[in-house]
């Protein structure tokens, strides 16, 4: 028999020291760039900017509740902190940073209390929150250069919803592109000018459509499952009914099948289950 040892994180004891290096292949050079991190941290996020000499990192510690935002210059291998985020309990990680021609670049942050997307100078000077709300920026799309328009999918039409939009960077004209309320997602041309949406909701299944960026029209059914709708249709089953859980101190939101009989005069036994995880 062999032995295998594994490494692992064990509760009070310390991590795993990560570095970041740039290596040249001319010169076969590899030198680390020095982050400026003191503390235990982890580097979640590696990536460039606009063009080959800003490498982009992003900085977590331990307890993932202090996130920094950093810029490499990939020629001196200098760092400096662009942006910072702190929260009492913890900052979630995202892949939303995308950079403009200028240089400007937009993120996605919590930091208000809901996930929405923001605009920051090249410096990191914040030049404006462009969505705004009781709401949540579900899913980031991209920045159409040549139109202005900003591309999301968030759930400001309830938040068991998904509703693709778009907007213009300074906040103003949004748009709704999604005909139909229920989960909708979108997959866009690389120019922004078309965009594969895939809609579902709790009677529907996923049904795939090409649509105009610019109205949300629809131009062309590509698929549906009506005939999967249809066998189901068939079944004595009961539809979902959606609801919401009043607790002291927060509303949650839950749905019930109940048995397709149903009498409310009976006792019927109760399968019930519930996540309290990420992203709940």
């Amino acid at each position: 028999p062999d032995q295998q040892v594994f490494k692992y994180p064990k509760a009070g004891e310390n991590n795993s020291l990560v570095t970041l290096h740039v290596f040249n292949l001319q010169t076969n050079a590899n030198k680390q760039v020095v982050l400026g991190e003191k503390a235990q941290y982890y580097i979640p996020r590696i990536r460039w900017g606009n063009g080959a000499n800003t490498l982009v990192a992003t900085t977590l510690n331990r307890h993932q509740n202090n996130l920094n935002l950093l810029f490499v210059d990939a020629s001196t291998l200098n760092s400096w902190v662009v942006l910072n985020e702190k929260d009492a309990a913890y900052v979630d990680i995202n892949d939303d940073l995308s950079f403009l021609n200028d240089n400007s670049f937009l993120w996605t942050s919590e930091q208000d209390g809901y996930n929405h997307i923001y605009h920051y100078n090249s410096q990191g000077k914040l030049l404006e929150q462009v969505t705004k709300g009781n709401w949540d920026v579900t899913r980031f799309y991209g920045y159409d250069e040549k139109s202005g328009r900003i591309f999301y999918q968030s759930t400001e039409d309830g938040s068991i919803n998904r509703t693709i939009y778009s907007i213009k960077l300074n906040g103003k004209d949004k748009k709704r592109l999604s005909a139909d309320t229920g989960t909708n997602s979108a997959a866009f041309s690389h120019s922004f000018d078309y965009y594969i949406n895939t809609y579902a909701d709790a009677s529907t299944p996923y049904r795939y459509t090409l649509n105009d960026a610019k109205t949300g029209k629809q131009l062309k059914e590509i698929l549906n499952n009506n005939a999967v709708a249809q066998t189901v249709s068939e079944y004595k089953i009961s539809p979902k009914e959606f609801f919401t859980l009043k607790t002291p101190n927060n509303e949650f939101n839950a749905w019930m099948i109940k048995p397709y009989d149903f009498n409310p005069q009976k006792k019927y036994p109760l399968f019930m289950y519930q996540y309290s995880g990420p992203g709940s």
